[in-house]
């Protein structure tokens, strides 16, 4: 396992890069589920903008959010962003954060990753 408690994983999107979408959300659950298998855990997964989708019903990565979560990951969820997408209520794993919160997290973390 890599020990690093202070490293912050954000998410700005519902999946990986810039190519395909079928492709990208396939690279993003594999990114979940490698770092669940490999104990890569973060202290915390930020999630805003379109990130935000990825905790709400009907997310693919649902499974491995909560598995992430029972792992002792903190997951944060920008309320700005899920009320901008109408979401709020459809949140189905994590906490809802402001903008203080995440940029608090942000700015203390050790390391950041934004796969």
């Amino acid at each position: 396992m890599v020990s690093d408690r202070n490293r912050i994983v954000v998410f700005t999107d519902d999946r990986m890069g810039t190519g395909p979408e079928e492709l990208g959300k396939l690279l993003l659950r594999n990114f979940l589920k490698t770092i669940i298998r490999d104990k890569l855990l973060p202290r915390k997964i930020v999630c805003y903008n379109q990130g935000v989708r990825l905790g709400t019903q009907g997310s693919p990565v649902l499974e491995e959010l909560f598995e992430l979560a029972k792992n002792g990951v903190e997951l944060l969820f920008c309320g700005t962003c899920l009320d901008y997408y109408k979401s709020k209520d459809k949140l189905a794993v994590g906490k809802i954060n402001n903008m203080g919160e995440i940029a608090k997290t942000l700015f203390e973390a050790g390391s950041i990753v934004a796969p």
